[in-house]
């Protein structure tokens, strides 16, 4: 299995390497320029409203946000303003305190079999999406660890997105701290 998280090195969890944290936040920028401005973290990839063609229970789905990626030193980040989510199982699965966790993210070469394993642990899918080539579920941890689950299926539009923001972060002056992502 070839280590797909922004950092080699890094703990499991559900036996996959952590490859983000993701924080549900009021405001973007602000979580944004906090980051930045007191743990030194970026530059961050902002995007707005992002497009997916979401699925729950084999329905329709709807999960709106606008979500801005960034490094922390070797952790990746991600923030998230939450703008819409349907049905009510997904909306009561994202509903979390804000600033705060919302998901460790994982990806895994097989999202079949990482979707099932964490179904056979008592830690249900709840939403799956895809945007482009990069396809992801959400699982409800919340009663295991008090957060959610994201987890990718690994691929080269997963791992070129965060190469970039990694790469972006080596260096990095401080100067342009939230940018757009080149797709």
């Amino acid at each position: 299995m070839t280590d797909t998280s922004p950092s080699a090195g890094t703990g499991t969890f559900f036996g996959l390497p952590v490859h983000h944290v993701g924080y549900a936040v009021d405001d973007l920028d602000k979580a944004i320029l906090r980051a930045v401005n007191t743990l030194g973290a970026g530059p961050f990839f902002r995007m707005n409203d992002i497009p997916l063609a979401a699925t729950s229970q084999g329905e329709p789905a709807m999960f709106l946000h606008s979500a801005a990626f960034g490094q922390c030193g070797s952790m990746a980040l991600e923030f998230m303003q939450i703008k819409r989510c349907e049905p009510a199982t997904v909306a009561d699965s994202m509903r979390q305190p804000t600033p705060g966790l919302n998901h460790i993210g994982f990806v895994a070469p097989s999202l079949t079999e990482a979707r099932d394993e964490l179904e056979a642990m008592g830690v249900p899918a709840f939403l799956q999406a895809r945007i482009g080539d990069i396809e992801f579920t959400m699982h409800d941890a919340r009663a295991v660890c008090g957060h959610n689950i994201e987890v990718h299926a690994d691929n080269s539009g997963i791992r070129g997105f965060w190469q970039q923001v990694r790469d972006a972060s080596i260096g990095w002056d401080g100067t342009e701290p939230i940018r757009s992502p080149s797709m």
